[in-house]
């Protein structure tokens, strides 16, 4: 679950100042908390198919070896660790940047005026306000 939450914050930070191309971003997003999980597995086994996989044509091409994604397990866990994230990352970004919306300006312009930087605002700003939605994530 920390992985969806880092994710989807990080996704909500930069989508959030983005005035071209939001709303096309945001529906984009959602496809994989949309579709039922059965179909994100059937896309993970051709995602991280030894054979066919996207993931194992890209490592070929960087000349790394070829991996046995589901077959191994060392790397069982880590595949079922990636698609759980990719399909649930998108719930938590809708929600957190709701919540980013949500956040008013005037917190900010008093913490540029009291010459706080970026990181500052972030850290005793936007996580602070943003406790009970992540409570809610």
């Amino acid at each position: 679950m920390t992985a969806e939450l880092a994710l989807g914050t990080v996704l909500a930070l930069l989508l959030l100042n983005l005035v071209r191309g939001r709303d096309i971003l945001r529906s984009l997003f959602l496809i994989p908390m949309i579709i039922t999980p059965i179909a994100v597995g059937l896309m993970g086994r051709y995602i991280f198919d030894d054979a066919i996989g996207i993931v194992n044509y890209v490592f070929r091409a960087l000349r790394l070896p070829r991996i046995i994604w589901y077959g191994d397990p060392k790397f069982a866990l880590l595949t079922m660790i990636i698609l759980d994230t990719w399909e649930w990352s998108s719930f938590v970004f809708l929600i957190v940047l709701a919540g980013m919306m949500g956040i008013p300006p005037e917190y900010y312009e008093a913490a540029k005026i009291e010459g706080a930087g970026a990181l500052v605002q972030f850290f005793k700003i936007t996580l602070p306000t943003l406790r009970n939605v992540y409570l809610l994530a």
